[in-house]
């Protein structure tokens, strides 16, 4: 799963078990690594709609973006985690243009 926090350096926030107050959906931070230009911190936790997730969240141009992978028990945590590194090194960012798509692009 790929979530983006627009114009925000903060993570999201979610119930702890007792739902009496919020709390850092991204739990139990392992670490730092470089992946291309970007500095990944590493979360080995989450909680919410990211419940059984390892999460890799990073800033750029001012907003927090995250990738997270489901930790299947058939795979295992250290599988996830590789699958998680490997789909960090193939991102690409994409700049947005102003102009919407030509006419030729909808051809039917």
């Amino acid at each position: 799963m790929l979530s983006g926090y627009p114009g925000s350096l903060r993570g999201p926030r979610c119930d702890n078990l007792r739902g009496d107050e919020d709390v850092p959906c991204w739990q139990k931070r392992s670490g730092r690594i470089r992946i291309g230009p970007r500095t990944v911190t590493l979360y080995e936790r989450g909680l919410g709609h990211e419940a059984n997730h390892l999460i890799a969240a990073w800033t750029e141009h001012g907003s927090l973006y995250a990738a997270s992978i489901h930790v299947d028990p058939r795979i295992g945590r250290a599988r996830a985690k590789r699958d998680l590194l490997l789909m960090l090194h193939s991102l690409e960012r994409i700049v947005p243009t102003a102009a919407g798509p030509s006419d030729d692009e909808h051809d039917d």
